[in-house]
């Protein structure tokens, strides 16, 4: 049984639960926390909710910042960010993402977590609270390790104006309520007819979401022929050591990687060719 629930009421007030017990479990919409609480895999927790601390907002100056505890839901009507808001109406149906958050969404493990390529891709930026006060960092950075953010409170997702076209591809046995086999984000963007930046993620394929910096290095200088997208195609296949699990075989993962990662960059080399 869960050993303690606290509501935090504030962000700091969270923060500083959060960091005076870093074996705590923080849960935003409870989505995956409660199951566990059920069968018991919480024994002796503390429980850090996060309902009430005003972690909700959604803001846009220059930025676009969310709060994480924002529901799926507010994402997936974001039109200003439509790889984001397609990513999140790819998850579950309306009950769910109107319980769920972008928060979670970012930390729980695969394979879910099919907004955090996108965010990769849009190089997003994580508020992070702790005992040292609040810092922002890259998402890529803070996501590294096997468990991320230990003893700090993740408070909001900072997405930068990037120029450059994003797409979003998922491949999943089921169009919904399935956890994906692989997702894949890319951005690219074309300056006088080569491409000047790249960036490739993938997710569901390894223990968190990552970025392909050997497929990003392929694209970048060429003009997006097809050599450079089998380059790139090539290197994300290989970025990862894939493995059989209750989703898919290595054998289908493996091709579903290079399927969807192609035309992933297809699509964003015609957004960029518009």
């Amino acid at each position: 049984m869960v050993r303690d629930y606290v509501l935090a009421s504030t962000p700091d007030e969270a923060a500083r639960l959060v960091s005076e017990d870093p074996t705590a479990i923080v849960m935003g919409g409870g989505t995956t926390i409660v199951p566990r609480a059920t069968v018991g895999e919480l024994n002796d927790r503390r429980v850090i909710g996060l309902a009430r601390a005003g972690l909700d907002q959604v803001h846009r100056n220059g930025a676009l910042t969310l709060g994480a505890t924002t529901p799926l839901q507010v994402v997936a009507e974001l039109d200003d960010v439509p790889a984001l808001a397609t990513a999140a109406r790819s998850i579950g149906g309306w009950p769910l993402r109107t319980t769920a958050t972008i928060g979670g969404n970012l930390l729980v493990s695969r394979p879910y977590g099919d907004l955090v390529p996108v965010l990769l891709a849009l190089d997003a930026e994580v508020a992070l609270a702790g005992a040292q006060g609040e810092q922002r960092t890259p998402l890529a950075e803070a996501l590294e390790g096997n468990r991320p953010l230990a003893g700090e409170l993740l408070t909001e997702i900072v997405i930068p104006g990037r120029a450059g076209t994003v797409s979003f591809e998922r491949c999943a046995r089921l169009a919904a309520g399935a956890p994906p086999v692989v997702s894949v984000a890319a951005r690219l963007r074309r300056e006088g007819g080569t491409i000047s930046e790249a960036r490739i993620a993938l997710s569901a394929v390894g223990p968190r979401a990552f970025r392909v910096t050997g497929a990003e290095e392929s694209l970048v200088g060429s003009p997006g022929d097809e050599a450079a997208v089998e380059a790139a195609v090539e290197a994300a296949a290989g970025s990862v050591e894939v493995v059989d699990d209750a989703v898919a075989s290595a054998w289908y993962r493996a091709r579903m990687i290079k399927v969807h990662v192609r035309r992933a960059l297809a699509s964003a080399l015609e957004g960029e060719a518009a």
